[in-house]
């Protein structure tokens, strides 16, 4: 076989042709061929919602969307009991009707210490109790925080009077900077007792 492969060049060129069909069959069979047919396109998969840490290249970022100024919220918070997280002066302050505010700060902030000063006039107010603690101590007052959700600071704490909650503490959270002005303008909305208006345009 050898010597009828090395002698006549028409086996030899019958040979290359076999093996150039051989390998162009497994060409085709790889998807070489131009007969194959085209892998189809994956389908279409709606776009994740970006997150605040996400960049356009999909990169996350390193810094986290800034806190907003100032937001309020509404929350009553039951079962005030003088104890841990509730000072006796502080319960003693609500069942006397007074509009009690707790003021939580931390020490070495630019707005804390402002919003300190801002609040420094309630101490001379009829009818007002002041409470200032700084964040260290916030357990203090836990069974008030707790009911507002405080999550940072500087955070003004507004309970309305006893006579105006209808047996169930009533609290609002203030969080930011807060001039005086501010400040007893939440004082008297909590002591308000008038009735309510809507803008009906």
């Amino acid at each position: 076989m050898r010597k009828a492969l090395n002698e006549n060049p028409a086996v030899q060129i019958a040979l290359i042709g076999v093996l150039l069909a051989v390998g162009a069959l497994f060409l085709m069979m790889r998807g070489g061929g131009g007969s194959a047919k085209p892998p189809s396109a994956p389908a279409a998969q709606a776009p994740a919602p970006a997150s605040a840490g996400a960049s356009a290249s999909g990169a996350t970022a390193t810094t986290a969307a800034p806190a907003p100024v100032s937001t309020s919220v509404t929350a009553p918070s039951s079962g005030f009991e003088a104890g841990p997280g509730l000072p006796r002066r502080v319960l003693a302050s609500y069942r006397a009707d007074d509009v009690v505010v707790v003021l939580v700060t931390r020490d070495g902030g630019i707005d804390d210490e402002l919003v300190r000063g801002s609040a420094a006039s309630l101490r001379s107010t009829p009818g007002v109790s002041l409470f200032v603690t700084d964040s260290r101590h916030v357990a203090r007052y836990s069974s008030i925080t707790q009911g507002v959700a405080v999550d940072r600071t500087p955070a003004l704490i507004v309970i309305k009077p006893q006579r105006l909650s209808n047996g169930v503490p009533q609290a609002e959270v203030k969080y930011g900077f807060r001039s005086a002005r501010s400040i007893a303008q939440a004082v008297r909305d909590a002591a308000y007792s008038g009735p309510e208006r809507s803008y009906d345009p």
